[in-house]
């Protein structure tokens, strides 16, 4: 049996319900030391709900794809967290050196 919740949003307008899922039945953390190039934080995975990334230092980071870097990547500031929504492998590229921890749910 599935550990993950279900959800159900009752519209009473249309007379329509939706059940969500709410939650993952997996989840693996890990860190991973951050240079000024990118760094793979986590591979693709297939079925990935999210990934978060939380830096354990205050240090501003950005992150994209397997090219990331400053001038193209999503910036993250300094110390702040980031959850996405994605299968794909996620990097990351530090302004400076840097550990990020992760935690992704599939």
């Amino acid at each position: 049996m599935s550990s993950v919740q279900r959800v159900v949003l009752w519209n009473d307008t249309t007379n329509v319900a939706w059940v969500a899922g709410v939650g993952s039945d997996n989840f693996a953390t890990g860190q991973v030391s951050v240079t000024t190039s990118a760094t793979k934080i986590v591979d693709a995975r297939t079925g990935r709900k999210s990934v978060t990334l939380t830096p354990t230092s205050s240090v501003v980071y950005y992150v994209g794809g397997s090219s990331v870097t400053a001038s193209t990547g999503i910036y993250v500031a300094a110390g702040a967290s980031i959850t996405i929504s994605t299968a794909a492998a996620v990097y990351a590229v530090g302004a400076s050196a840097v550990t990020i921890s992760y935690i992704e749910t599939f």
